[in-house]
């Protein structure tokens, strides 16, 4: 995961990082240690448990405490947002202030940040979260998904991680990529284990195109996708049935 999360930031030429984590901070740490040129502040709220603190790397700065507790002390603007480790199967409720008035949504509290983060989001940058696999197919009203636009947000991509992706645990997850700009299509596609097939998955995903499988990588209308596997196991039907 650290890996993509490394090339993803790469490729969108991303100097300045945000990773909001309730792991160990290692994934901030590995991107940092690969390239000098990104500086990256990794903010964590457990100080027994966040190591990035310790590994004295250049260009990595580590945070305890929350957003609110640290907004002096974090940069004004981010070019990539990522947010890393376990989420909660929990959900809180929280209050938003937006131009259509204030907003109650309830969901995961690590997706509940993304609007706070928005507003440290460079224009031409983008948010990472790891998400659990229910986003793909959300409904609910008072969710984050269903509410970004209010926020100036968009769901550019929605990757699915394969089992075992994050730390000490098998629950399989998924990776949402947002962004400013309004799309009439979702990027779909699963997060292959290769370095050369993960840059190549992230090319196609900036160039908005298909795949010759769905595996890796389709164009779809948001409101139509109901989960990778499902839309693997639709395309293989239609096959069949040629």
């Amino acid at each position: 995961t650290a890996q993509f999360f490394s090339i993803l930031i790469q490729s969108q030429e991303s100097q300045r990082v945000l990773n909001l984590t309730t792991d160990l901070g290692l994934t901030g740490a590995w991107i940092a240690e690969r390239d000098s040129a990104i500086s990256v502040d990794v903010v964590g709220q457990n100080v027994d448990a966040v190591i990035s603190q310790q590994l004295g790397i250049e260009g990595l700065k580590t945070y305890i405490g929350t957003l609110d507790n640290l907004q002096d002390q974090l940069s004004e603007e981010y070019e990539a947002i990522i947010g890393t480790g376990s989420i909660g199967t929990l959900t809180e409720s929280r209050n938003y202030e937006t131009n259509d008035g204030n907003v109650e949504l309830k969901d995961a509290k690590q997706l509940l940040e993304i609007p706070n983060l928005a507003e440290r989001l460079s224009p031409n940058g983008f948010i990472a979260f790891i998400v659990p696999t229910r986003f793909s197919f959300e409904t609910k009203t008072k969710t984050i998904r269903a509410n970004l636009e209010k926020f100036d947000l968009h769901l550019s991509g929605l990757f699915s991680l394969s089992v075992g992706s994050l730390m000490a645990t098998n629950i399989r997850v998924g990776l949402a990529i947002i962004d400013r700009t309004p799309r009439k299509d979702l990027f779909v596609a699963e997060v292959p284990q290769g370095a050369e097939e993960q840059k190549t998955l992230i090319d196609r995903f900036r160039q908005r195109k298909n795949a010759t499988s769905a595996s890796q990588g389709r164009l779809i209308d948001p409101k139509r996708f109901r989960g990778l596997d499902a839309l693997i196991t639709n395309e293989r039907y239609q096959k069949l049935g040629r």
